[in-house]
């Protein structure tokens, strides 16, 4: 018999429903046992709740003299009508909580597992401080279970992305050409461009371009596009912490380097970052393609070499050499002065993994044509 796998990315389809389905059973059976409490709590109304305790202890053989009993019991006296009505509150409200999650969860319903991830993570550090006024193994057990469940949502959330991501760029031939919005500074902007079909949306984290954005204003706007758009960092001769640190805050799919950086840095940052590695080329008449196979990095762009920008310069490349690169080596984002007007002849020319625009779609830097991001997404998913 096989060993059950416990991390999302290493369980079977199977084993994953299984996983999410026995947390959400156990969300439906603590929210019944709630249930029943509150009930029970509002037929008590008008008795002396700590007379039916005692009763309730010696009809069923509970050691009155445990230390816990007895201080139950103690704090029962002077419970009175108020008291039941705020405890069968907070039963009823918490319960419903959890058949919310558990409702969500048996769906697979991602908001529920945030929503489970978050509100049993708030429990942990009451567990803790129990655990640490009364040391019992069933208090021990239903903390470790609390931290497999909150450990578990994460990774899996965490991982789950990393599929969607996974699964559009299996679906390329599908879809035809991936393509990249580069250089958004607005939300407005962004929606568009999924809406659009965008594929993915840039972020120019360098302070020296017309289409810099802080990292905070990235964050915003990232936090309000759907679970699936692809986010890309783009960076110029950052510090490898630098650009892990932004990369964490607006919760980067991919770092795009635009700069000098050479393998070695590359080796550097992955080993920091689960995030995607793009390198930048910036290619001239003598470039030569051999060069990118130096860089271990998970895709290349090659764009216009210009001394004075790094990317976005509205300038094209020499496709001839742009097609020895693709042939060489795999996924290639085809950038520099790409339109609506050219990008289908550059598609079918080079044939690479993705076709990246900034200036071409725009009205001034950083500020999106709307229309002609729709046309150059429209010629470019149907070039091929």
């Amino acid at each position: 018999m096989k060993k059950p796998h416990l991390r999302y990315k290493d369980q079977t389809r199977r084993e994953r429903t299984w996983t999410i389905h026995f947390i959400s059973v156990m969300k439906f059976v603590k929210a019944a046992v709630l249930v029943a409490i509150g009930v029970k709590l509002l037929t008590l109304v008008n008795r002396d709740v700590h007379e039916w305790a005692t009763d309730f202890v010696s009809r069923h053989g509970i050691d009155a003299a445990n230390r816990f009993v007895d201080a139950t019991l103690d704090k029962l006296t002077g419970f009175g009508n108020k008291q039941i009505a705020t405890f069968s509150t907070v039963a009823f409200t918490y319960s419903g909580l959890l058949m919310t999650e558990g409702i969500g969860l048996w769906l697979q319903k991602r908001w529920a597992e945030y929503l489970t991830a978050f509100a049993t993570a708030l429990l942990i550090p009451i567990e803790l401080y129990e655990l640490y006024e009364r040391f019992t193994w069933v208090r021990i057990a239903i903390l470790g279970l609390n931290v497999f469940i909150v450990w578990y949502l994460v990774t899996r959330l965490k991982d789950e992305k990393k599929d969607y991501a996974a699964e559009a760029t299996e679906n390329i031939d599908a879809s035809g050409t991936r393509v990249k919005i580069c250089g958004i500074t607005d939300l407005s902007d962004a929606l568009n461009a999924l809406e659009c079909g965008a594929d993915a949306i840039g972020f120019n984290f360098y302070k020296g371009s017309k289409r810099y954005i802080s990292p905070s204003d990235a964050e915003a706007i990232g936090e309000k596009l759907p679970l699936t758009a692809e986010k890309i960092g783009v960076f110029v001769n950052a510090d490898c912490e630098k650009i892990v640190e932004i990369q964490k805050i607006v919760q980067l799919d991919a770092i795009q380097l635009h700069g000098d950086e050479s393998p070695e840095f590359i080796a550097k940052l992955r080993a920091l970052s689960d995030a995607a590695i793009i390198k930048a080329f910036r290619i001239g008449s003598d470039f030569d393609p051999n060069d990118v196979l130096e860089f271990k990095a998970d895709a290349i762009l090659l764009d216009a070499y210009s001394e004075s920008e790094r990317g976005g310069t509205g300038k094209t490349i020499d496709l001839a050499i742009a097609r020895r690169i693709v042939e060489i080596a795999d996924r290639v984002y085809l950038a520099g002065g790409l339109t609506a007007e050219n990008v289908s002849d550059a598609i079918r020319a080079v044939q690479p993994f993705a076709v990246d625009v900034a200036s071409g779609v725009e009205s001034a830097p950083g500020k999106k044509d709307h229309k002609k991001v729709a046309a150059f997404i429209n010629a470019a998913k149907d070039a091929l």
